[in-house]
C-alpha cells in the first residue's frame, strides 16, 4: 500500500509542477508578444494605442510618493517691505528641503545667493569680504544680523511715514 501512496503523491506533484509550468509558459508568451509589439515601429497615424497586457504581480511595490515641488525664493534687494516675505520663504524652503543643506553655512550661503541687488547685494558683498572668515556662527545668528540690517529701527514710525507719504500724493 505504501508504494501506491508514493506514486499517487508523485503524480500529484507532477501535476502541480505541470500546472505551474503551463502558467509560466502563458506568461512567457504574453511577454514575448508585448516585446514584439514594443520592437515593431508604430505607424505615423495610429488609430488606437494597444493596451499593454497586465500580468499578476503580487510582489509589486506601491509607487514612491511624489515629492512636492518647492518654489524658489524671490530675489531680495533690501526693501524693508519684502523682509517678511523673504524670511518666510527661506524658512519654508529650509524646512521642506532640509536634506539639501549639510550645515548652517550652506543654508546661509544659499539665502545670500538670492540677495542680488540694492542694499542686500552691498550687505552680502560686505559679509563675504569680512576679514577672518565667515561672519555667522549659525542660521539664528545670520537671521539676527539680517533683521538688524534690514528691519527699520522703528517699524511703527516707518509705516506711519509711508502712509503719510501716500496721502500727500492722493
Amino acid at each position: 500500500m505504501e508504494v501506491v501512496e508514493y506514486w499517487k503523491e508523485q503524480v500529484a506533484t507532477k501535476q502541480t509542477v505541470t500546472d505551474a509550468l503551463e502558467i509560466l509558459c502563458q506568461q512567457l508568451e504574453t511577454l514575448t508578444k508585448a516585446l514584439a509589439e514594443i520592437q515593431t515601429p508604430t505607424p505615423q497615424n495610429p488609430t488606437a494605442a494597444p493596451t499593454p497586457p497586465t500580468l499578476p504581480n503580487p510582489s509589486a511595490k506601491a509607487p514612491p510618493a511624489m515629492k512636492a515641488k518647492v518654489a524658489l525664493l524671490p530675489d531680495f534687494d533690501g526693501n524693508c517691505q519684502k523682509i517678511h516675505t523673504f524670511l518666510s520663504a527661506c524658512t519654508l524652503y529650509l524646512q521642506l528641503c532640509s536634506n539639501q543643506f549639510l550645515t548652517d553655512k550652506h543654508k546661509i550661503l544659499w539665502a545670500m545667493s538670492y540677495m542680488k541687488s540694492g542694499r542686500a547685494s552691498k550687505w552680502t558683498k560686505t559679509q563675504y569680504q569680512t576679514v577672518g572668515g565667515f561672519p555667522f556662527t549659525d542660521w539664528a545668528d545670520f537671521e539676527e544680523q539680517f533683521k538688524l540690517q534690514f528691519f527699520p529701527l522703528d517699524l511703527e514710525t516707518s509705516v506711519v511715514n509711508s502712509l503719510e507719504g501716500m496721502l500727500l500724493w492722493m
